[in-house]
């Protein structure tokens, strides 16, 4: 991904765990741009980016995103109000940008109630929800839980159907607390996942319903199947990304270690099983 795509005019700052600006850009469209944190940890942005291509290998929607050059006259520097997004804006200019979705609403206390069936049925997606919760199990996404689903619903779909979309990957590989170690545990549980969550477990229980049990082991399967597909996707990522995002040699080849190690993948599918009351 060469092209960068200059900001035009600033249009607000988001209070969260990585604080996005919100920008329209040169090509007439509103991006999420988020702004790394140091001169010398570009990892959140490498992150964000690796899980869009990620996902995609896993068929989970998610935002499509650019690289954004944040041009100094599009905004105020007064109204850049996070301590770190002030201090950074200037010297790493080059950014991520997830592409905004007109339309859609967020997953959230007040609509994260299914009531019936009737309300279920209004999902075009709903197997997707159990793909991004397997998803986020697999690369040890610390920040999607019942209290901070970073899920949309896209309002876009024919018939005023809702599509769930995954967004914000800053804290995969552990977050906070593990960052950089990449040590394949086997001691994972599902115990804040999304799956986990009464609202995941509605879902689940309606695709039961409509399906059967073979429908979840089926999305268990097809996911896993797909491994032997990450080197290929993250040695491309890595040979395409900006070279003002800088990173340690290692990384890449310690990210595919961590993702494809035999004896975690054995852990997740048994944990996977076991909270979905299914047999393999």
């Amino acid at each position: 991904m060469s092209t960068y795509i200059n900001t035009l005019f600033f249009g607000e700052e988001y209070k969260s765990n990585s604080c996005p600006i919100k920008f329209t850009c040169l090509n007439n469209k509103v991006y999420y741009v988020k702004i790394a944190p140091s001169e010398t940890n570009f990892d959140d942005l490498i992150y964000e980016a690796l899980a869009i291509h990620l996902a995609a290998l896993f068929e989970i929607p998610t935002p499509e995103y650019d690289i954004i050059n944040v041009v100094p006259d599009s905004y105020n520097i007064d109204d850049i109000q996070t301590n770190y997004n002030k201090k950074f804006i200037t010297k790493n200019n080059v950014a991520f940008g997830s592409l905004n979705i007109p339309n859609h609403d967020i997953l959230g206390p007040a609509n994260s109630t299914i009531r019936n069936k009737h309300t279920y049925n209004k999902f075009v997606n709903p197997i997707d929800f159990l793909k991004i919760g397997l998803f986020d199990f697999h690369i040890s996404n610390t920040d999607r839980s019942e209290s901070n689903y970073n899920i949309l619903f896209d309002l876009n779909s024919v018939q005023g159907k809702m599509k769930f979309i995954a967004i914000d990957h800053v804290a995969i590989f552990g977050g906070n607390l593990f960052k950089n170690t990449f040590v394949p545990r086997c001691d994972d549980n599902l115990v804040c996942n999304i799956l986990n969550t009464t609202y995941g477990k509605k879902i689940i229980s309606y695709l039961k319903m409509d399906f059967g049990d073979e429908i979840l082991s089926r999305t268990i399967e097809s996911y896993f199947s797909k491994i032997d597909n990450i080197p290929t996707i993250i040695n491309s990522f890595f040979a395409t990304i900006p070279q003002e995002w800088r990173y340690n040699d290692e990384l890449p080849e310690r990210i595919i270690n961590y993702l494809i190690n035999a004896d975690r993948i054995v852990h997740l599918r048994s944990e996977l099983y076991s909270l979905l009351k299914i047999s393999k």
